[in-house]
C-alpha cells in the first residue's frame, strides 16, 4: 500500500506501508518487547519482501518518541539481533551525501519457534 507522509522537514514524501513486514515484526519475529516498536517502525516502511526500508535518524526517533541517540541503540541493537541487515544503499544515492539515511532490510526469515 502507497501512502503519502509529512517528514520532520515539513516536506511529503512517499512512503511504502507493508502489512506483512509489521505482521511479521508484531507476531512472528524473536525480538525483545524494548524493541518491538523499532522493529516495528523499520518494517513499516519496508517493501513487501522486506527490503529497501530507510529513513532518518530524526524521523525514526519522532516516531519512537525517543532521542535520536536512544533510536541509534536501538537499531545496533536490532543489527546485533540479526532482526535487520544493512540493505541496498544505492536506494539512497539520489539524496545528498550529507543526509542519506541508512538502507535496512528486515531478516524475515527470523522467527519465534
Amino acid at each position: 500500500m502507497e501512502s503519502n507522509h509529512r517528514t520532520n522537514d515539513g516536506s511529503t514524501a512517499r512512503t511504502w506501508v507493508s502489512q506483512r513486514c509489521v505482521e511479521w515484526a508484531l507476531d512472528e519475529a524473536p525480538v525483545p518487547a524494548s524493541l518491538v516498536a523499532a522493529l516495528v517502525v523499520i518494517a513499516r516502511i519496508a517493501h513487501n519482501d522486506g527490503t529497501a526500508s530507510y529513513q532518518s535518524i530524526p524521523t525514526i526517533a519522532a516516531k519512537l518518541r525517543k532521542s535520536a541517540r536512544q533510536a541509534q541503540r536501538e537499531i545496533r541493537a536490532l543489527l546485533k539481533l540479526g532482526l535487520i541487515r544493512e540493505g541496498n544503499q544505492a536506494l539512497v544515492e539520489h539524496l545528498s551525501a550529507g543526509s542519506r539515511p541508512i538502507v535496512y532490510d528486515l531478516c524475515l526469515d527470523r522467527v519465534e519457534g
